[in-house]
């Protein structure tokens, strides 16, 4: 099997982004004063990764979610977050390379970590797993024809901790149909400005259309996550709509249970998982009735869509 590679100036480029560039700011602090009983909001607010204590602007304390989980379950009542804080923990500098970003998350397993200036201590933001990839891609924003056109001569196994970065998420939003295509779309961009090879982002975004519209159809919208790794692209479609009665049914083609107001637009003509299957290297469906449906797409570098 051959591997997924990305193109040297892409490789080159992310070795050159700075922690700066892509941190978030807008992150919600706290202060050794507050009472725990406060945080269950604000660990959502941040994505469930480290609260940030502060003192003024300087960062005196993190609370994790696993101390926060430990406090929930202890019998010590609602103390103060100075009683609770980790004082003990790795930060990262905003001039250093988001490659020791990941190395570190990597290496302690957290979510996130804060992000201070270099003497003082002065609080600046944090690197979070969840919008790392987001920011990364914002950075590079490369130009797809250009980049489409290189030769791919570095494999992706190469690259020490760089898969940690690959991990891409996109929310379909209940909406009309007529918007079906935007984030098949924007997965196409963000494929290509990695620097894949165009005939692997031509069978994700196809599957991913396909995809999207289904959801838009008959789910009410739902979650697109795409993993890298050094030997494939997977995509995992879930949504929490009715489910599939009858799988296998449901697979053959032509076969549609689309209302009449989805046909009137254009589509369930009964194609759609067939063409998802047909871009797939390795295909499952799971559905629950009443629960919803997990798509799981599998894409290596070998075959066409047919």
């Amino acid at each position: 099997m051959n591997q997924i590679r990305i193109s040297q100036s892409v490789i080159e480029r992310i070795y050159e982004i700075r922690v700066e560039k892509i941190m978030r700011t807008d992150v919600t602090r706290v202060t050794p004063e507050t009472k725990m009983s406060e945080l269950k909001y604000v660990i959502k607010e941040n994505n469930y990764a480290c609260i940030p204590v502060l003192t003024g602007e300087k960062l005196v304390g993190q609370i994790s979610i696993e101390g926060y989980v430990d406090w929930l379950t202890s019998e010590m009542g609602d103390v103060p977050v100075s009683e609770i804080m980790d004082i003990d923990f790795k930060t990262l500098h905003p001039d250093e390379p988001v490659i020791t970003a990941v190395k570190e998350l990597e290496l302690i397993g957290l979510r996130g970590l804060p992000v201070v200036e270099n003497e003082s201590n002065k609080f600046l933001g944090v690197i979070c797993r969840c919008t790392m990839m987001e920011g990364v891609l914002a950075v590079l924003d490369l130009d797809d024809e250009k980049e489409s056109k290189k030769e791919y001569n570095c494999i992706l196994n190469n690259i020490e901790s760089v898969s940690a970065l690959l991990t891409l998420n996109y929310i379909v939003e209940q909406k009309s149909l007529e918007y079906g295509g935007e984030i098949s779309s924007s997965i196409r961009t963000d494929l290509y400005k990695l620097g894949l090879p165009g005939n692997l982002v031509r069978k994700t975004a196809i599957a991913a259309y396909e995809a999207e519209i289904n959801l838009l159809a008959y789910a009410g919208g739902g979650t697109v996550t795409i993993t890298l790794s050094s030997e494939l692209l997977n995509m995992e479609i879930e949504d929490h709509g009715p489910g599939i009665p009858d799988v296998e049914k449901a697979m053959e083609p032509g076969y549609s249970t689309a209302p009449d107001w989805v046909r009137e637009l254009g589509f369930g003509a009964g194609m759609g998982l067939q063409n998802i299957k047909n871009c797939s290297d390795n295909f499952t469906i799971k559905s629950t009735v009443g629960e919803g449906t997990v798509l799981i797409v599998d894409i290596n570098m070998e075959g066409k869509c047919t």
